[in-house]
């Protein structure tokens, strides 16, 4: 079996920046490991200007994988006060400020939608929250577990080399459990 790792390391430091402060910034280093190989997700000291369009929007960018679920769409609206949430699933996240569809299971389709987000609100992320899986309530053996939670998974961590992200949160199934 192929394992999937991740960890993350954050500090609150002061920082002058008042957008900076306003976003709780720390300092964040984001490691991951797929299949014994190791990389790292940039490390910011402070979130800055969600969109490229300056003064426009100040909220820090938060992309929700599986935003259109019921966790997806719940973390949204939580969220949606403080942040910018751009949604990415399979269909379209209705709660998000942006939605962009993708099949995690396509690596062409994934680069495709980071590189929508990217042009229209830049690379500078304040979190990514991985909550789209596959996850079969029967129990029966699938391969849509490899495909989307493992395979998926890889697929977004490495479309997401050219961002700089905060904070990943992965979400598992209860499958881990």
């Amino acid at each position: 079996a192929i394992s999937l790792l991740y960890w993350f390391y954050s500090t609150q430091q002061p920082d002058a920046s008042p957008l900076a402060a306003r976003a709780g910034a720390a300092t964040c280093t984001c490691r991951f490991a797929v299949s014994g190989g190791v990389g790292k997700l940039r490390n910011r000291r402070t979130v800055r200007m969600a969109s490229k369009e300056t003064g426009r929007n100040s909220k820090p960018l938060v992309l929700i994988t599986g935003a259109a679920g019921d966790i997806g769409t719940t973390l949204t609206r939580a969220l949606k006060s403080a942040y910018r949430v751009i949604g990415l699933d399979i269909v379209e996240a209705q709660e998000a400020d942006a939605s962009f569809e993708f099949d995690l299971t396509s690596a062409d389709s994934v680069q495709l939608a980071l590189k929508h987000v990217a042009d229209q609100y830049g690379t500078e992320v304040a979190a990514v929250v991985h909550l789209a899986a596959y996850f079969d309530f029967s129990g029966e053996e699938s391969p849509l577990y490899e495909a989307v939670n493992l395979e998926g998974t890889r697929n977004l961590l490495r479309a997401l080399r050219d961002f700089a992200v905060d904070r990943f949160i992965y979400s598992s199934t209860m499958l881990v459990h």
